[in-house]
């Protein structure tokens, strides 16, 4: 049985409740999942929006098992580049949109999701946590709220980032709990600014898991949870070397100056071998990118040609305009990055094609080791067949860059 919204939206409800209950079970068991719904929630009616802040790739799974209609949610429009994923993604009635882009027709299906009486399912920070902390909201979130005038159910997830963080390989064993509020009904939303809106939706989705687990002291089991950390940890704060970091089982090792640290049950960083300067990731990583904008707001304007950041070994996709698939561009290449230009090379070190820094439109990290941005209209994916690239770094430069060009980037 389906529920069609429209000739590009539907759900597969037997396909739907099926995933439901499979996942249910296999969610309460493996995170420990429970969940504490309100009545005023399992009593609402849809339409609705529901809006969960985004630990975990499961996120949007988890969130919707406890809600008794199937949940149309926005997605990645990267996830829809791969027809199995495609298919899949279809059958569940998620809706592709494009990272850090406006999306028009991503808006006409929403509206008609909502007409239909339709569950709207969207992350309003637009991406998954690095650190553990809740990013800054998209705005337009909150102008959509304005737009829908139907109530807004949140899913705070607490326990989800530790127990499959962005960058981790293996699920840690803990408990994942979820908690779900109605923060608006309609009647409010006609009376609220957007600014009030978003200020609202801000301070409910507002979450720290590192200050959550130092209360709580959940205990985590997994393999290697140290495995691939290096994709989130890119600058080493005992030589401040960039790149240098290493991960193996559940460990992550400087390898320019030796500086090592280990993860423990708690996932407090610990060391043996040497003091440590940050004991959780969350201080590591704001730590870093405060250090490495600095440092970018150095140089810019003053050695403009200076590399900041490079890395060889690379794989790099496009889609050219018109394009659905990606297709690949160059194997085995280099990347160079300056205040002015990013440079692609080839094995050989040759210059392939270079982009103005500032210009690199809608950058983002895709899963969690590739490097997305349009240029001229073509999308360009970058990765480490190794997952030993950190997308993140380059990320956190090309942004800083382009806030320093007056081109307002995000915060990471």
């Amino acid at each position: 049985m389906s529920t069609k919204i429209s000739r590009n939206v539907s759900i597969d409800t037997n396909f739907y409740n099926f995933l439901r209950s499979v996942l249910g079970f296999w969610f309460k068991k493996q995170f420990r999942l429970t969940a504490d719904i309100p009545e005023e929630v399992i009593n609402l009616s849809a339409p609705f929006l529901l809006f969960p802040n985004h630990q975990g790739f499961w996120d949007p799974f988890m969130a919707g098992i406890f809600i008794k209609y199937p949940v149309f949610y926005i997605a990645s429009a990267a996830v829809f580049r791969y027809p199995l994923f495609e298919y899949f993604m279809k059958l569940l009635g998620a809706i592709p949109k494009k990272k850090a882009q406006s999306d028009l027709d991503s808006i006409k299906h929403i509206m008609k999701i909502r007409d239909a009486g339709g569950v709207i399912g969207v992350f309003p920070e637009g991406r998954r946590t690095w650190d553990g902390t809740t990013l800054p909201l998209v705005y337009a979130t909150s102008k959509l709220i304005k737009l829908l005038k139907i109530p807004v159910v949140t899913a705070l997830f607490k326990g989800g980032y530790y127990s499959h963080p962005r960058w981790g390989k293996h699920i840690q064993k803990g408990k994942v709990r979820i908690e779900y509020k109605l923060l608006f009904q309609k009647d409010e939303i006609k009376k609220l600014s957007v600014e009030e809106i978003h200020k609202i939706l801000t301070e409910d989705l507002s979450f720290d898991e590192i200050a959550y687990q130092e209360k709580v002291k959940h205990l985590y089991t997994g393999k290697n949870p140290a495995e691939y950390m290096e994709q989130a940890v890119y600058l080493c704060p005992n030589c401040k070397e960039t790149g240098t970091i290493r991960s193996s089982g559940d460990t992550v090792v400087c390898s320019s100056c030796g500086y090592s640290v280990t993860i423990d049950e708690y996932r407090n960083l610990t060391s043996s071998r040497n003091k440590v300067i940050f004991n959780t990731i969350r201080d590591w990583i704001k730590w870093q990118n405060s250090e490495f904008e600095g440092y970018i707001s150095g140089i810019y304007g003053r050695d403009n040609e200076k590399i900041l950041i490079q890395d060889s070994g690379l794989t790099v996709q496009r889609v050219l305009p018109g394009g659905k698939r990606m297709k690949p561009f160059l194997n085995n290449a280099g990347i160079t990055l300056s205040v002015v230009k990013m440079t692609i090379l080839d094995k050989n070190g040759k210059d392939i094609i270079s982009f103005r820094a500032k210009d690199l439109h809608a950058a983002n990290v895709q899963n969690k080791e590739k490097l997305d941005f349009y240029y001229d209209s073509i999308l360009y994916n970058i990765f480490d067949k190794k997952k030993r690239f950190s997308a993140y770094k380059w990320l956190v430069a090309i942004q800083q860059i382009q806030r320093l060009a007056g081109t307002n980037a995000p915060s990471v």
